[in-house]
């Protein structure tokens, strides 16, 4: 007989006296009380209703399951609870429905309306260790490989995770506070084989799965390392019943093939969310995006909204993959930075394909443009706009402002590049493939620090004019005896180009409009510099940055509206940046430390611009509050 230790049978006594106080809820359909869905929800508690532990110990997938029943069988109408604390789930079947292995979902709300998923205190869904994903041998469970293409569809090798919370045929469905780890770590999951074909494992392994449902809101989730997808959005955008999907003040990090998978739908707003490290992690799959707009089932993506968002390090940072036989379109991207991977070769910060009807305004965009263009777009209207953006191949890593509440003050070391967010190809913007066709670029700049990269290579279709205009065009000190602009039919109107004299450049049939004046760098116009350092990040909840700026102020609410003001550079060289004020308003502005302490304010008359010099502070991160009579909006500032 083998020896139990003593420590052992404490521990399963303990566990059994806990499990023995808590009898999980059952659906009884003769129970007004389950199945009443007028008047207020039904509030439900993940521990006391169906005997969750949160302990980080106990396997709590069953009590998900339970609560998934239930919420199902009475259609919904309801409020689930998840109170703080670590939730181990996460179940594979194995030799089921064919599979070698298969991932059951945790939450699955399907078929349901007006379903509320809170957490209290930011619990996290952890996925357990050792789940298997990707391809196995059924006789000897070890890594199946290679994977050939007349394998990819057998299930019989595939293990899938499964999914953190299924939405499915739903409608007013609310998600909000909670952490969903998928646990694809080294060491933790069991890595399997895969495709070569594929550029990873594309089988499911998805935080949050939402399948034709409507008025679904995501608000203040953490999803992070998951092998496939954060979000996986399939809509039809035909039909008025799945629309309006809006994810807010979210976090999408490490996940193995996109932040957010968007294949299918109409109306989604993302707004104050962030998509970083994709396809960076130990569990890896193509295209690797923050965002990708990739269509399936023939479903169009159309009126689809970023607003003050963050993608840092993506394998690409936004992809929009159409097809020419589909209008993909409508999409506007606002004050948004976009900064591609500067740790890997040929990655992106955006990639576009056959989608029409594009809008990126007040975006800060580091790294590689390829545009592959669309063969569909036959009016103006139709092509790729970017208005007051700044272009650029070096990035000051941004402070994350972070959704789900980790404490106070999280620190980090943010890593800076010298030369460029994007190694290859050697064009800030690169056109390939068929000509451009109505592109605009307008009241925006272009800085190109790496000394051998060109700013552009553009080929227009003539007759659909592309133009660019109104903006500034910095190339620095260029080694290579290439042309730094190279375009052909494009509209060049109202621009300075900064430049070395004698730098040769390619203008064919180039349309001049207006004033076009060219700055050649010398001892009194020098170029700036890309200078390497590591600037140390602060990572800090939304609750704690509505706190700081209500301090501030001593006001009871802040609108962070978007100001058209500008401040640049920041970071701020050797301590000094400028506010320029491009609204018909006086401007206000404050600047605070961390501590909410108030060390300087002022104002800026309307159409003007103020040149501030603090050589008496500390180099660090500081709020700077700027605000007109209609709006304000805090940001992040650093001086060094």
């Amino acid at each position: 007989m083998r020896h139990i230790p003593a420590i052992f049978l404490l521990y399963c006594l303990i566990s059994i006296d806990s499990n023995a106080q808590c009898i999980p809820r059952v659906f009884n359909p003769n129970n007004p009380a389950d199945t009443t869905t007028s008047g207020p929800p039904l509030v439900l508690d993940i521990k006391t209703d169906f005997c969750a532990q949160g302990d980080n110990i106990t396997d709590d997938h069953i009590a998900f399951v339970r609560a998934s029943n239930f919420i199902r069988a009475r259609g919904g109408f309801c409020i689930l609870n998840i109170p703080a604390g670590t939730y181990k789930v996460g179940k594979q079947d194995y030799d089921s429905n064919g599979y070698y292995a298969y991932g059951e979902s945790v939450l699955n709300i399907a078929n349901c309306h007006n379903v509320q998923i809170t957490g209290l205190g930011s619990p996290k869904l952890l996925f357990r260790d050792s789940l298997r994903f990707g391809y196995f041998d059924p006789t000897t469970g070890l890594p199946f490989t290679p994977v050939t293409t007349t394998e990819i569809n057998n299930k019989n090798l595939q293990a899938y995770n499964g999914i953190g919370i299924n939405v499915q045929n739903a409608h007013n469905i609310t998600i909000s506070n909670l952490v969903l780890d998928g646990n694809c770590y080294e060491n933790k999951v069991i890595k399997g084989g895969y495709p070569a074909s594929t550029g990873g494992i594309q089988l499911t392994h998805v935080g949050i799965r939402i399948l034709n449902s409507g008025n679904v809101s995501i608000d203040g989730v953490l999803i992070n390392n998951f092998g496939l997808d954060g979000i996986y959005l399939l809509n039809d955008p035909d039909n008025s019943g799945q629309k309006n999907v809006q994810i807010n003040n979210s976090y999408f990090d490490y996940n193995g093939r996109q932040g957010i998978s968007l294949v299918g739908g109409d109306s989604v707003f993302i707004t104050h969310s962030y998509f970083t490290n994709t396809r960076q992690g130990y569990v890896q799959a193509s295209p690797g995006a923050g965002v990708d707009m990739e269509m399936e089932n023939n479903h169009a993506i159309k009126d689809i909204f970023f607003d003050n968002c963050l993608f840092e390090n993506n394998f690409i940072g936004l992809n929009f993959s159409g097809i020419p036989t589909i209008d993909n379109g409508n999409i506007q991207v606002k004050n948004t930075t976009i900064a591609a991977s500067s740790s890997r070769l040929y990655t992106y910060a955006i990639q576009l394909r056959q989608f029409k009807k594009l809008l990126f305004e007040d975006c800060d965009i580091y790294g590689v443009i390829w545009d592959l263009g669309n063969t569909n777009i036959v009016q103006s209207s139709d092509g790729v706009t970017f208005r007051k953006c700044n272009f650029s191949d070096c990035y000051r890593n941004k402070q994350i402002w972070i959704p789900v509440d980790l404490g106070p003050w999280t620190y980090r070391e943010c890593y800076k590049v010298t030369d460029t967010m994007a190694h290859n190809p050697d064009n800030l913007y690169l056109y390939k493939g068929t000509r451009l066709a109505y592109l605009t670029i307008d009241s925006s700049t272009f800085e190109v620090y790496q000394r051998s990269r060109k700013v552009w290579n553009l080929v227009a279709q003539p007759g659909k004019a592309s133009t660019i205009s109104n903006s500034v065009i910095r190339q620095m000190p260029y080694i290579n005896a290439q042309p730094v602009l190279i375009d052909s039919s494009i509209t060049l109107k109202n621009n300075y180009y900064y430049y070395s004299s004698g730098q040769p450049v390619s203008h064919v049939n180039t349309a001049w409009q207006g004033y076009n004046t060219t700055v050649y760098w010398s001892t009194n116009v020098p170029p700036p510099t890309c200078i390497a350092d590591t600037i140390p990040c602060i990572i800090i909840s939304s609750a704690l940055l509505d706190t700081l700026a209500k301090q501030a102020d001593n006001a009871s609410e802040v609108k962070m509206s978007s100001i058209n003001c500008t401040v640049y550079p920041n970071p701020a060289a050797h301590h000094q940046f400028m506010i320029n004020n491009k609204s018909g308003y006086p401007t206000d502005f404050k600047l605070y430390n961390l501590k909410g302490e108030l060390l300087d304010a002022g104002e800026i008359q309307m159409y003007s611009s103020k040149n501030l010099s603090y050589s008496q502070l500390a180099n660090g991160i500081y709020l700077l509050r700027i605000s007109n009579r209609e709006n304000a909006k805090m940001l992040k500032i650093v001086l060094q």
